[in-house]
């Protein structure tokens, strides 16, 4: 394969982000897919043949004694086929 052709096989990509951002409650949720043979013409895309879900969540108590505090939760799924 020469630089820009593109090989058999899912060429889309796509996805979506939901945010959520306040002071007290600060989250969001994505999901990105990108097919194995997605070649961009302009632009990056972190690697191919992947699906990727994000979704941290934050939350800040009001101010205290210590100043403002926090507590986070965050997690990543990330599954790849094989190219």
């Amino acid at each position: 394969m020469t630089t820009g052709d593109v090989g058999k096989g899912n060429r889309t990509g796509y996805g979506f982000k939901i945010d959520y951002p306040n002071d007290r409650w600060d989250c969001f949720i994505s999901f990105n897919k990108y097919g194995e043979s997605l070649d961009p013409a302009l632009g990056f895309i972190p690697r191919r043949g992947m699906h990727r879900t994000d979704g941290p969540v934050s939350f800040a108590r009001g101010p205290g004694r210590m100043g403002r505090s926090a507590g986070f939760v965050s997690y990543s799924w990330i599954t790849a086929s094989t190219v």
